[in-house]
């Protein structure tokens, strides 16, 4: 059967069949996949961009020199000298160098001195009948000074295993600073003299008569001993006169010739020597007193006087505080500094404790530091008056009991006039900051 082609209906043909078109759509991307892409990309790009760093720098001087021949040069290092800092000194600080600088200026003179000397000596040589009348006038002018000079004796009784009773007696030297119409002042460098039973001074001429106790100063050992007139002859007071206590500070001091009377070197012995040294402070609490040191070679436990070549009296003899490179050199506290403490002493006067080690403010250092006029503390006892109001270290006292204090000879005297058990007002300055902070402390004696 043939195959007739098979015609399709004309309403069949007009079907519209565009609703069958299918269309393949692209699946979204994940928030993950997207992510990874761009870790990827980022990964590329590094290590791209770290590639093209490492080749530019390879290349860099190859192009610069093909693009811009010029000739090598020798680059020199350049060395910056390090700079040291400078580190402010604490007032101490300045303070030891302001002693340092006395001491090296004491040497400087004393070498000035000694080649004056020499050269006089050089100029004007002496033979022996002339150094014997030297020593023969110092001698002279020594023994007319006897009768200034006394042996004072501490006598305390004791027993031995036996039970036999004895006494120990000690010798030291004093001098006599005052003789009026009721008793003779006597003064002394010794401790613990009021725990002692008896105090006999013998004068000069052999005359002995019983003491007492003024004052003393437990501190520095200076004692004031008054003695009854009762029982004594004129011929026998006659022999007897007040030393004249010199009023020459340590600094005019060095280089001068002296005459260690009283105990120098054994009881009732003399010395002749130069003082070489005044320049050293002595650490004592409420106190600053200069050392004088002398050439003069006498007994570690030697007592007694220096007296100029005029017969001024300059030095009582303390060998508390002798220097430990040279302990047979007599050293010696000035007699113008004891002033006032020996006035205050005779007067049965005691100074109350206020427990400071201080000084003065030199015033190249106040001006350098811009630090306010009194006295330095640089140090408080434990326990103390002082420490317990609240002073410190590095507090300047500026005034006491409402008197104005610029250096130490101006605090001395306030502490005389204060008795154990009472209150002072002190006013200090304390560093605050880039100044001084003003207080006003409270001080129970």
């Amino acid at each position: 059967m043939d195959e007739e082609k098979r015609e399709i209906p004309e309403e069949v043909q007009e079907i519209d069949t565009g609703f069958m078109r299918e269309e393949i759509k692209t699946p979204p991307v994940s928030r993950r996949q997207m992510l990874k892409r761009l870790l990827e990309m980022a990964v590329v790009g590094a290590v791209f961009g770290a590639v093209a760093c490492i080749i530019f720098l390879l290349l860099e001087p190859l192009i610069n020199r093909a693009l811009f021949p010029q000739e090598e040069t020798t680059v020199q290092e350049i060395t910056l000298p390090e700079e040291t800092a400078q580190e402010e000194l604490t007032p101490e600080e300045m303070q030891e160098k302001e002693r340092e600088k006395e001491e090296e200026e004491t040497a400087r003179r004393e070498a000035l001195i000694k080649e004056e000397i020499d050269h006089v000596l050089a100029e004007m040589p002496m033979d022996p009948s002339e150094y014997q009348r030297v020593y023969s006038g110092m001698k002279k002018l020594a023994d007319e000074k006897r009768g200034s000079f006394v042996q004072v004796s501490v006598i305390r009784s004791d027993t031995d295993w036996l039970d036999s009773v004895y006494e120990q007696k000690g010798n030291v030297s004093g001098a006599v600073i005052s003789k009026n119409s009721g008793e003779i002042e006597v003064l002394v460098l010794r401790t613990g003299l009021a725990q002692e039973e008896r105090i006999e001074v013998q004068f000069n001429g052999g005359v002995t008569a019983e003491a007492h106790l003024l004052g003393e100063d437990r501190e520095t050992g200076i004692s004031v001993l008054g003695v009854s007139l009762e029982g004594m002859t004129k011929e026998q007071l006659a022999g007897i006169t007040a030393a004249a206590l010199s009023d020459t500070q340590p600094d005019d001091l060095t280089g001068v010739p002296v005459i260690a009377v009283g105990n120098p070197a054994g009881v009732g012995s003399m010395a002749f020597g130069v003082i070489n040294g005044t320049s050293a402070h002595l650490d004592l609490y409420d106190a600053d007193f200069r050392q004088l040191t002398t050439d003069i070679y006498g007994s570690s436990s030697a007592s007694g006087f220096l007296m100029d070549l005029d017969g001024q009296t300059v030095g009582i003899v303390d060998m508390k505080h002798k220097r430990s490179d040279m302990p047979n050199s007599l050293t010696a506290l000035s007699i113008a500094q004891l002033k006032p403490l020996i006035t205050a002493l005779s007067k049965g006067q005691t100074k109350v404790y206020l427990g400071i080690r201080g000084t003065d403010i030199p015033e190249a250092v106040r001006k350098e530091q811009d630090m306010p006029n009194g006295v330095y503390i640089a140090g408080t006892a434990t326990d103390s008056p002082a420490m317990n109001s609240g002073m410190q270290t590095g507090d300047i006292i500026t005034a006491a009991e409402g008197k104005e204090i610029s250096c130490y000879a101006d605090l001395i005297p306030v502490l005389y006039e204060l008795e154990p058990g009472q209150s002072a007002g002190f006013e200090i300055r304390r560093k605050s900051g880039n100044g001084y902070q003003t207080m006003t402390l409270t001080v129970t004696f």
